[in-house]
C-alpha cells in the first residue's frame, strides 16, 4: 500500500540517481534496470515525507 500517491515517469529516468541524492525520507532508489524506484510508504513520518 502506498499512501503517497507519487509517480516516477520513467520515460524520463536517465538513471542518475539525483533523485536518490535528495530525497529526505530515503524511499527513492534505482533498481537493477537503471530506473528510479519508489519504496512502499504506508504511514508519514521521517520516511515517507
Amino acid at each position: 500500500m502506498d499512501i503517497t500517491h507519487f509517480q516516477l515517469d520513467e520515460n524520463k529516468c536517465i538513471g542518475c540517481g539525483s533523485c536518490t541524492k535528495v530525497c529526505c525520507g530515503e524511499i527513492l532508489s534505482v533498481d537493477e534496470r537503471g530506473k528510479a524506484c519508489i519504496a512502499p510508504v504506508t504511514e508519514f513520518g521521517w520516511a515517507g515525507c
